[in-house]
């Protein structure tokens, strides 16, 4: 399924879908004034992240509680014996990718905070 990158760094796409949606001016009044466009356009582009965080969101904390449960069974056999050097790199970068996912989640509650 073709996508458009539109927030890279936050790694948000639209599907192709939902890019027309959200860019393309409505039909019933392609005349009106640019500001009015620009209006339309920046709340569908609102509406379709919203509605992309919301099924992002319970996919992102599947992938968090996977990850935890993975580290934790890599404590538990790290209290049995020493842990290979590929172990220690794998739990390094699962515990990169949980702070990761925190600040993600910090940076995402200020932006809600402002929007108040």
């Amino acid at each position: 399924m073709n996508t458009m990158a539109v927030g890279e760094g936050i790694g948000f796409q639209l599907q192709n879908h939902e890019a027309e949606v959200a860019y393309n001016t409505p039909l019933e009044f392609p005349n009106a004034r640019a500001d009015h466009r620009l209006a339309w356009k920046l709340k569908n582009i609102k509406i379709a992240i919203k509605q992309w965080r919301s099924r992002k969101s319970p996919e992102e904390e599947k992938e968090i509680s996977i990850i935890k449960e993975k580290i934790d069974g890599l404590e538990l056999v790290a209290e049995l014996r020493d842990l290979i050097d590929e172990e220690k790199e794998q739990r390094l970068n699962w515990k990169k990718c949980i702070a990761e996912s925190e600040i993600r989640k910090i940076k995402d509650l200020r932006q809600k905070s402002r929007q108040k």
